[in-house]
């Protein structure tokens, strides 16, 4: 019998080196069928709400797209879920954040929450797809144009849309009536943010990117060169502020030197108020030179409103969220607890139905006082 110490060595070594090769193919063959593949691209978890709708319209309702792209077949396999929307249709539209664009691909019906399909794209509808410029429109009855919309991006992007900016978010907030939108796309690569700015009513002299959740001033951040393009590397830390929405937008003017618009920059899971306070605001209304502001941060996945309340000309005994829509009273939602002081901040957790009442503008913050005891200031909690 032939064994391994009187194999001929030759043979012995062909012997050896088929088995290492057998072997180093059978572990590349397992890393690759483990392994995810290269020429797919995973689109997880796109958000789709009526905030990243352009023009921006007001719906509760939400939805998830969850897509997978071959780049071989050109197949984009998805899921699509929704609530609180009947759809009437769905489409592919070309356009980047906080632009509306033609229809590209048409989402076959029928439609439920839940539905799966596929979609083969054309060569340039792939590329398009891969440089972040096609969403999803989920068409209704009541909003034909569009009532939720979701840019489909990768994880690695982190989407801006639709940022208002008033003078109402200003600390103090001014009496300006110029309005301003802020869009933009955050890349994890690369660190940067390409964004769209427009403001109307009036001429910016400069513009940032400042660090401060609502209600508090902050140093410059990045600077805003012009109504369009990409932003400087942001640090670690700036990005942990952005991505936390401790990052506000500014416009600069001769008019106001601080600042006449702002707008916190946050993703759709996170909605921003802000409003004077005063006693034309209470019903009935009364006579009080008091002011005041309400600045507010309400987080879709902790249920927590984060407030900032100012204050001047009144001495609080008591302060309450109601519900009711401006211009009626109603029953108290939630106490805000003392001490109270002016520049105050805290937070109350919402229930789901009291989160409905808030996002459909039914929430006001009223101050109390001895010679008020109804209320002396109120602010209704408006997006």
């Amino acid at each position: 019998m032939m064994t391994r110490k009187n194999l001929p060595k030759n043979l012995l070594k062909a012997l050896q080196l088929s088995m290492c090769i057998g072997i180093l193919f059978l572990a590349i063959s397992c890393s690759e069928d483990d392994a995810p593949k290269a020429d797919n691209v995973e689109f997880n978890m796109v958000s789709l709400s009526a905030a990243q709708e352009v023009p921006l319209i007001s719906s509760l309702a939400s939805g998830t797209l969850m897509a997978t792209y071959d780049k071989n077949s050109n197949k984009l396999n998805y899921t699509i879920t929704y609530s609180g929307v009947t759809p009437t249709a769905m489409h592919l539209h070309k356009g980047a954040v906080g632009v509306a664009g033609g229809v590209e691909q048409e989402v076959p019906g029928p439609y439920s929450s839940g539905m799966t399909g596929t979609l083969t794209l054309t060569a340039t509808q792939e590329t398009d797809l891969l440089a972040n410029n096609l969403y999803l429109n989920v068409h209704s009855a009541a909003v034909p144009g569009g009532e939720i919309r979701g840019q489909v991006v990768t994880e690695n992007f982190v989407v801006l849309s639709n940022i208002k900016l008033s003078g109402k978010q200003e600390l103090p907030s001014n009496s300006s009536t110029a309005t301003g939108v802020f869009s933009g796309l955050y890349d994890k690569t690369t660190k940067k943010v390409t964004y769209t700015v427009s403001i109307t009513g009036a001429t910016p002299t400069a513009m940032h990117l400042h660090k401060a959740g609502v209600g508090t001033n902050g140093d410059v951040v990045v600077e805003i060169t012009g109504t369009s393009g990409t932003t400087a590397v942001f640090t670690a830390a700036q990005e942990t502020d952005l991505l936390a929405g401790n990052i506000y937008f500014n416009a600069h003017t001769a008019a106001f030197a601080g600042g006449e618009v702002r707008g916190q920059v946050v993703t759709d899971n996170m909605v921003i108020f802000s409003n004077d306070a005063n006693g034309a605001n209470e019903v009935d209304p009364n006579a009080s030179v008091a002011t005041g502001s309400f600045y507010g941060a309400y987080n879709k996945t902790n249920k927590k409103l984060s407030y900032v309340i100012t204050y001047s000309g009144v001495t609080p005994t008591a302060m309450h969220f109601h519900k009711a829509a401006a211009g009626a009273n109603g029953d108290v939602a939630s106490a805000i607890t003392g001490p109270f002081s002016s520049g105050m901040s805290g937070n109350v957790t919402l229930t789901a139905l009291q989160e409905t009442d808030l996002l459909s503008g039914l929430w006001y913050l009223n101050i109390h006082s001895t010679a008020f005891a109804g209320g002396e200031i109120r602010a209704q909690l408006i997006k």
